[in-house]
């Protein structure tokens, strides 16, 4: 079954849960580029993953400039900073461009770079460690996911993720991937009931 909105999983580095993912309808697949993360996938395990797979798009998270993007079979890239959009306007992508503001004021002081970059940038993600939903901080979201394509990153679960959609405007959501608990062995404890709770009978 679809789900009732585009979902992006984060730094997937496995193949149970990009499969996972993919069955569940999901549209994008995010694999760290960062080799200094522990998350980090590299060329050849990004294809052989993406080999396995159809109908999803397969975003590069990208964090620090002179990455090399040769082998990887990318259809989006995601930035944390303006210096690599203009470093990777080259490869003719479209962007995600992520945000984690750690305060209501720092999510409000989002909207002037969000409205510079609009031109650039196809959706925005917004995520964060520190922010909880409530009502000011959804007050915020809502006027921004009125003005942009937003894809929320935080605050969500299986409860609650269907009541957010009706009363936030965004354009997507994003999710963190699930590790293995041992090689075979996917953990979907947190992304099974969001995407469960997405499903439609369409």
């Amino acid at each position: 079954m679809p789900l009732s909105t585009h979902v992006k999983i984060n730094a997937v580095n496995n193949l149970s849960t990009a499969r996972y993912a993919a069955g569940m309808g999901v549209a994008m697949l995010g694999f760290d580029l960062d080799p200094a993360s522990a998350r980090y996938v590299p060329p050849a395990r990004a294809t052989e993953i993406a080999n396995w797979l159809a109908g999803v798009a397969l975003v590069g998270e990208v964090h620090h400039p002179a990455v090399d993007l040769t082998g990887y079979p990318l259809t989006w890239l995601q930035v944390d900073n303006e210096m690599l959009l203009a470093e990777l306007a080259g490869a003719q992508l479209p962007f995600i461009y992520q945000l984690r503001p750690g305060t209501l004021a720092e999510l409000a002081a989002t909207e002037p770079l969000m409205r510079r970059l609009a031109p650039q940038v196809s959706y925005f993600l917004l995520e964060s460690d520190a922010l909880t939903l409530s009502p000011a901080v959804l007050a915020s979201l809502a006027a921004l996911a009125g003005q942009f394509p937003v894809m929320l990153g935080f605050g969500l679960a299986g409860a609650n993720v269907q009541a957010l959609l009706a009363q936030l405007p965004v354009a997507a959501l994003a999710l963190p991937g699930s590790p293995e608990a041992s090689p075979g062995l996917p953990d979907f404890t947190h992304l099974a009931p969001v995407l469960e709770a997405l499903e439609t009978e369409e």
